[in-house]
């Protein structure tokens, strides 16, 4: 009786095991979905990837070059249509990405990008690059107050840009100003608080020079400029 079920037992294991088997080989063919990410709104070109612009799918066919892993923080070189599928020939190389670029895009809500004219000698020989932490020290003349003096009217801020007198961008690996001594006169564009723009760009307008300072990076401080009342002061 024993012997009958355990024949039973592997009849029954040896039938479902061949089932599977021609299941397994006749049934349809289906290819893998690859996940992909479509754009939900109209991107302009130069627009940060994020997760807030794209969709993620599944796509049986998709574009050749569509990426799977959404690249957050990329630049788009493109602009992109709503629907369209993310490839990796619509994003830009990072080292294609100009300052300017990244200044704009780097902004934040509260923030504003503003122009500080210096030359060469007044931007430590044209050490200023992008990137630094820099004071600001306006010189005035004693015209106005009748009394010469010196004043840090910024302090910490964020070197976004660097630009030379005929408006192009001098980007490079590291962009800075001219050479040492150089009396070119460059804007060095800095990020600060868009409640701070209009204390700056009078305290600079009155000024007789400006001189930028570098700061340590890893200072603990806060961009902030001091307030102006005008006259030097």
């Amino acid at each position: 009786m024993k012997r009958r079920i355990i024949l039973l037992a592997l009849a029954v294991v040896s039938a479902i095991g061949c089932t599977l088997a021609i299941w397994n080989v006749t049934r349809p063919y289906q290819p893998a979905q690859q996940t992909v990410f479509m754009a939900v709104q109209g991107l302009d070109a130069f627009s940060r990837v994020s997760p807030a612009g794209f969709r993620q799918t599944k796509s049986l066919d998709p574009p050749p070059g569509a990426v799977s892993i959404l690249p957050e923080g990329s630049v788009l070189r493109v602009p992109l249509v709503r629907g369209a599928v993310l490839l990796e020939n619509h994003l830009a190389q990072e080292s294609a990405v100009s300052s300017e670029v990244a200044a704009r895009l780097s902004l934040q809500a509260g923030e504003r990008l503003v122009g500080v004219p210096v030359t060469g000698d007044t931007s430590l020989g044209g050490m200023v690059a992008v990137g630094d932490r820099v004071d600001v020290v306006a010189t005035y003349d004693g015209r106005l107050t009748g009394l010469a003096h010196s004043s840090t009217v910024a302090e910490y801020l964020l070197v976004a840009a660097v630009r030379n007198r005929y408006g192009s961008s001098t980007d490079t690996a590291q962009p800075r100003i001219g050479g040492a001594d150089s009396p070119v006169p460059a804007v060095v564009v800095v990020i600060l608080p868009k409640e701070a723009v209009e204390s700056l760009v009078l305290a600079l307008s009155q000024a007789a020079s400006v001189h930028l300072v570098i700061c340590p990076k890893h200072e603990a401080a806060t961009a902030r400029v001091r307030s102006h009342q005008g006259g030097g002061r």
